[in-house]
Formats: C-alpha cells, structure tokens, sequence
C-alpha cells in the first residue's frame, strides 16, 4: 500500500462507507471526488478496511511525521 497520508486514509474509509462496502464503487468515487490525489484501487481500499478493523492503522514505516490536526 502506498505511503497515504492520515488524512487520505480517512477520506478513503468514509467514501468506503458511503459506497455500502463496494470496494470497486469506493474507488471510483475517490478518484472522481479527489481528482488531484493518488487513486487508490479497491485492493487497497479493501486493505486498508481491514486494517482498520484490526486497529492497524498506525503508519509501519515511520517515514514521515504527519500531524493528525493538520487540515488540508
């Protein structure tokens, strides 16, 4: 999965939510709704569920340092 932003990763969740669990419909709407981010497909929106689901989604590599109230 690529190195998304905490703000990103929440914003592939909720339209996730939105599209009742169809992975495929989740990723074509973010990539319509935020047409100037990386487009994820639904392999990583469907990772990404379950690593929420398992409470993983801490960032593993440490690259970068996000701050969780920046707002973009």
């Amino acid at each position: 999965m690529g190195d998304y932003t905490p703000k990103e990763i929440v914003d592939m969740l909720v339209v996730f939510g939105e599209c009742f669990g169809n992975y495929c419909e989740a990723a074509r709407l973010y990539r319509n709704r935020y047409p100037n981010r990386r487009h994820p497909n639904n392999t990583v929106i469907r990772r990404l569920k379950i690593r929420a689901k398992q409470g993983q989604l801490t960032r593993r590599h440490g690259k970068r340092d996000y701050n969780f109230d920046d707002v973009h």
